[in-house]
């Protein structure tokens, strides 16, 4: 995954955040936390800016299609 700052264009942040395709992914409310949904059936918690994994989530069958923060800021992927 790779992050670009939107004034100046420059690389910010470039991790490798899953083994194959991302397919969607939300930001915490105060923005230090990326939440990402993989195609292998994962999703993970990073710290952002740094790109640091905090948690993998596993349990799902199949493909993660979309992930959210939902109300009180909690996660829930489908």
């Amino acid at each position: 995954m790779i992050g670009w700052d939107i004034e100046t264009w420059q690389e910010t942040v470039n991790f490798q955040a899953h083994q194959g395709v991302i397919s969607g992914g939300d930001f915490y409310a105060n923005g230090t936390q990326l939440l990402t949904a993989g195609f292998e059936g994962t999703a993970k918690v990073w710290e952002f800016p740094s790109g640091e994994e905090l948690a993998t989530l596993f349990g799902h069958q199949g493909n993660v299609a979309e992930v959210t923060y939902g109300p009180e800021d909690k996660i829930a992927y489908t």
